[in-house]
């Protein structure tokens, strides 16, 4: 990812993703789990908050999940 963003010219580091990377992973999962059956759909907003912590405002809170 760190690789992706800087070819896209933004200077990124890896202390967010260290930091937070369990609540990255399960953003990603999150934003890539459906099950139609029990009514889930995928959810990007935390994978939103995460990147625009990382790209935007550092001053971003990551909110608490909700599984």
């Amino acid at each position: 990812m760190i690789k992706y963003l800087r070819s896209l010219g933004y200077n990124v580091n890896n202390d967010l993703f260290k930091e937070h990377s369990l609540y990255f992973r399960n953003a990603l999962v999150l934003s890539n789990y459906s099950d139609v059956n029990r009514n889930i759909r995928p959810e990007f907003k935390y994978l939103e908050s995460f990147f625009e912590k990382l790209l935007i405002d550092s001053k971003v809170k990551l909110e608490k999940m909700k599984y």
